[in-house]
C-alpha cells in the first residue's frame, strides 16, 4: 500500500535534478561563450596594435617624426573596421581606443565608438610606468595601447538573473606595443 502513494515523487525529484542540471550547462555555455570572445577580442587587440607600431615604417623618412606616430580619429575609424572584420561582426558592436605616448609626450586617446557601447582603456598610458628608453639615441620609444570592446549576449543574465531586461554585455580586451 505505502507503494502506491509514493509512485510520483521519483518523477519530481528527477525534475528537479534536470532543472538544476539544465541551469548549470547553460551557465557552462554562457561563460565558455564569453571565453571565446574574450579570445578573439585579446587576438584582434594583438593585431591592430601591431599595424599601429608597424605603421611608422611607411611614411617618408625626410617628413616631420612627430607626424608619423600621430594617429588620426579617420585612422581610428579605419581600425575599427579592421577590428570588426576580424571579429566577424558589424561596426555597431565594436569599439576601439587608441592610445599613444611619443618622446614621453601622453596624445589624448582617439576614439571609435559604436553607439550606446562605453568602451574605456582599463590602464592608462597617461601615466609613466611604461617609459622604456632607445638604446642608442637614449629617446623615449613610442608606446601604444588599443583597447578593444565589443557586445556580446547575455544569456545566463537574461533566463536566470535578476536582470530579464539585460540582453547584452560588454567584453574588452587591451594590448599594449612599444614601437619603432
Amino acid at each position: 500500500m505505502r507503494r502506491y502513494k509514493q509512485k510520483g515523487v521519483f518523477s519530481i525529484e528527477m525534475v528537479f535534478v534536470l532543472m538544476g542540471m539544465t541551469a548549470c550547462l547553460y551557465f557552462c555555455f554562457d561563460l565558455g561563450f564569453q571565453q571565446i570572445r574574450k579570445s578573439q577580442l585579446e587576438r584582434a587587440a594583438h593585431s591592430l596594435v601591431s599595424l599601429l607600431k608597424e605603421r611608422s615604417l611607411f611614411y617618408n623618412k625626410s617628413s616631420s617624426k612627430q607626424a608619423k606616430y600621430i594617429i588620426t580619429s579617420g585612422q581610428a575609424q579605419q581600425l575599427r573596421t579592421v577590428g570588426a572584420r576580424l571579429l566577424n561582426t558589424t561596426e555597431d558592436n565594436v569599439s576601439i581606443v587608441i592610445e599613444s605616448r611619443v618622446n614621453s609626450n601622453y596624445t589624448s586617446p582617439s576614439v571609435a565608438l559604436a553607439p550606446q557601447l562605453n568602451c574605456v582603456s582599463p590602464k592608462p598610458l597617461s601615466n609613466n610606468t611604461l617609459d622604456v628608453k632607445r638604446e642608442r639615441s637614449g629617446s623615449s620609444a613610442p608606446i601604444y595601447q588599443v583597447t578593444i570592446c565589443q557586445r556580446v549576449p547575455a544569456w545566463f543574465e537574461r533566463v536566470m538573473g535578476n536582470e530579464p531586461k539585460k540582453k547584452d554585455r560588454v567584453i574588452t580586451a587591451h594590448s599594449t606595443f612599444i614601437g619603432r
